[in-house]
């Protein structure tokens, strides 16, 4: 892993394919409303995220983006460390 961008303390950008997730306590970790409760940031846009539409789930209404059910970010969110490597086939 190498850092490509250090930015402010606590905004750290990870690059070699892993997740970027801020840490705790920023605001980047945390969205309401469409995006639902959580939002986990991976960088180009693209996160893993809740939904304020729950029926959307399975079905193609992102631009892009993971989305679970909203208890299903809740869980995720808590068990995710910082720099999680993230593969999509």
């Amino acid at each position: 892993t190498e850092a490509i961008d250090a930015g402010k303390e606590g905004h750290e950008i990870i690059a070699g394919g892993n997740i970027i997730i801020p840490p705790y306590g920023t605001t980047q970790r945390k969205y309401m409303g469409v995006l639902g409760t959580h939002r986990l940031e991976m960088g180009d846009g693209y996160g893993i995220h809740g939904t304020d539409q729950p029926s959307s789930i399975g079905k193609s209404a992102s631009h892009g983006c993971v989305r679970l059910l909203n208890a299903d970010i809740d869980k995720l969110y808590d068990m995710v460390a910082v720099g999680t490597p993230v593969y999509i086939y």
